[in-house]
Order: structure tokens, then C-alpha cells, then sequence
């Protein structure tokens, strides 16, 4: 008696515990504009990002190589499934994007992704290429995305 009582109990606590899990590994982002590894020829006006369910959006950083581009963003105090960041001018470039949110169970998922405006090889304003920008900020994007994925 006390075996089957001890089974059924297992049985309950397992399935919790899955489905907890399961529950998590569905916060992700579904669809962003500009799409990660897009590269467009002009600058867009806004980053759109969706979502797989309701989440609320608690941090959107943008960085051109080591440099931190200003935008005007501020967490969302309500859910959604899709936002949208009004983005500055953005000059010609290879752009990464941070991102946290955070679902209703209150588990925080961070992401990443990226996008380059322009064509590699175009002047930049600094009179740097971008393929020769890109060429020296690649090797270390590799490395930090492979510190993330441990």
C-alpha cells in the first residue's frame, strides 16, 4: 500500500517538475525585423521584436562593435508578445542587440542577435571599411557568444 502511495506521489512531483520545465523553454523570440543575421540596405526607423507568449521586455541594449548606441528605451510595464523600440539614424555597420524579458512564471530569458546595414566595404565616417571593422570585431563576437552557450 504504502509502495503504491509512494509511486503515485513520484509520479505527481515528476510531472510538476516537467512541466515547470517545459514552461520555460518556451519563452523565446519568434521573430525580430531586422531578422538575426539580416543585413539591409538602409537604416530601419524601429527593432521589432516578437515573442512566443506574453512576456514583459526588461532590457534592449544595441552596440555597434565596442561602442553603445543611444536609444530612448525604457522596460515595458505590461506583457506583450510584440514590441517595438524606436532606433536613432544608424550609420553603416554590423549592429548586435541584447535583449531580456521576462515571462509570467517570472523566468528571465536573455538573447542576442544581430544585423549590418550597408554593404561590406562601404567608407564608414571614420574612413574605416566596415569589412576591415568587421574582420577585427568578429573573432571577439565569436568568443563572447561561445562564453554564453556554456
Amino acid at each position: 500500500m504504502k509502495k503504491r502511495l509512494l509511486l503515485k506521489l513520484l509520479c505527481v512531483l515528476s510531472l510538476a517538475v516537467l512541466g515547470t520545465n517545459y514552461s520555460f523553454a518556451h519563452t523565446a523570440l519568434s521573430e525580430a525585423t531586422p531578422a538575426d543575421g539580416a543585413m539591409v540596405m538602409e537604416a530601419p526607423e524601429n527593432l521589432q521584436l516578437g515573442f512566443t507568449e506574453e512576456v514583459r521586455l526588461l532590457k534592449v541594449a544595441i552596440t555597434m562593435g565596442e561602442k553603445e548606441v543611444e536609444i530612448d528605451f525604457k522596460p515595458s510595464a505590461t506583457a506583450s508578445n510584440q514590441f517595438t523600440v524606436a532606433l536613432p539614424t544608424l550609420e553603416h555597420g554590423r549592429y548586435s542587440v541584447a535583449w531580456a524579458v521576462m515571462g509570467a512564471d517570472s523566468h528571465r530569458v536573455e538573447g542576442k542577435l544581430s544585423f549590418m546595414v550597408g554593404m561590406m566595404g562601404h567608407q564608414g565616417e571614420h574612413g574605416n571599411t566596415e569589412s576591415a571593422a568587421h574582420n577585427q570585431h568578429s573573432g571577439n563576437d565569436d568568443q563572447h557568444q561561445a562564453s554564453h552557450d556554456h
